[in-house]
């Protein structure tokens, strides 16, 4: 885990595949498949890590691991370009337990999709879940900004001026303010 902490994805997966061809029965195992299939995700090879993460699906018990797996399998569909597959993965990871932050994720890469496909109400409705998530600040302001995006394509430009203002006056976002101001008087010549 420590080196795909740091970002050595190549590293990691030998470290992934090694603990997993010596040690398959390890408690660790089934954790191991999951960063496994990151580390082949984040290596560039998403064909790969989606087959390694729905093959896995199967053979792991913990309902929570099962997610993780399925996040990969959504993430490797979105990295295809191939959005209404991860779409749909994503809509089947929220049947699983995962973790509050990787659900955050979820909904914004689930707005992403539908956004790509341009169903801009769907896309909407799950940037809009990702507050209730603890999300990162930067994953927070970006699906503000792209749920703006959204409002202002089905017709919502009073809400996503609304939000835009409110964003304008967290602290959190001040070094965003000259983006968001510009955001929010896009709608304010729709109007």
């Amino acid at each position: 885990r420590s080196y795909y902490n740091m970002g050595e994805h190549f590293k990691a997966q030998g470290k992934f595949e090694e603990l997993l061809a010596g040690f398959s029965d390890s408690k660790f195992a089934s954790e191991a498949k999951v960063y496994l299939a990151r580390s082949i995700l984040k290596s560039g090879r998403p064909e790969a890590a989606r087959d390694l993460a729905g093959r896995s699906i199967d053979e792991v018990k913990s309902k929570s691991i099962k997610g993780e797996l399925a996040l990969v399998t959504a993430e490797s569909y979105f990295a295809l370009g191939d959005y209404p597959a991860a779409a749909e993965a994503y809509q089947k990871v929220l049947t699983y337990p995962i973790k509050k932050q990787s659900k955050a994720l979820l909904y914004s890469h689930l707005g992403a999709a539908f956004f790509q496909e341009e169903k801009y109400r769907e896309a909407y409705a799950a940037y809009s879940k990702v507050p209730e998530h603890s999300p990162s600040t930067e994953l927070s302001y970006n699906s503000a900004m792209a749920a703006a995006d959204c409002a202002y394509k089905i017709g919502r430009t009073r809400e996503a001026i609304a939000l835009l203002n409110k964003l304008s006056k967290d602290p959190r976002y001040h070094s965003n303010l000259w983006d968001l101001k510009l955001k929010a008087a896009q709608g304010y010549v729709g109007l």
